[in-house]
């Protein structure tokens, strides 16, 4: 007996892709800005810098996978992991050029490169990821269900 099994093909949904990850990191940016406006004022545009280069990091790496082209279920994690790592790529290179160019104070720099991207990449994953594990809004399915 042979069972053939039919993939769902499908693409991202672009608003949740894209806005969600980047509304993540720029609400962490936008906390970081406002604890070194009140600590170090001066520094602020240092801190603006380092925002920028992680948006724009972020966002190269989630359109270099083609979000809205439709693919089999099953390649979106790996696509998701390619995202993640062409973004970290395109984060460090943003960094370094603006670094390079504009001499920014380097710990409020770094405070908006470093701190919002892990949580951008989370929740980039967890969007894909979610309906495989049973998240709400997902197939109603938990990757716990026997049957």
């Amino acid at each position: 007996m042979t069972t053939e099994h039919k993939q769902d093909i499908v693409a991202m949904p672009m608003p949740q892709f894209v806005l969600i990850p980047l509304g993540m990191a720029l609400m962490v940016d936008a906390a970081v800005l406002a604890a070194i406006a009140i600590i170090w004022p001066d520094r602020l545009a240092s801190a603006g810098l380092g925002a920028g280069a992680c948006v724009v990091g972020l966002t190269l790496g989630m359109l270099a996978i083609q979000p809205w082209k439709p693919r089999p279920i099953p390649a979106w994690p790996t696509m998701v992991l390619a995202a993640h790592g062409i973004s970290m790529g395109a984060v460090i290179l943003a960094a370094v050029s603006l670094y390079s160019a504009a001499r920014p104070d380097a710990p409020a720099f770094l405070a908006c490169v470093a701190l919002p991207f892990p949580l951008a990449m989370i929740a980039q994953a967890r969007l894909v990821l979610g309906p495989a594990l049973g998240a709400p809004g997902g197939n109603g399915h938990s990757a716990h269900d026997t049957h």
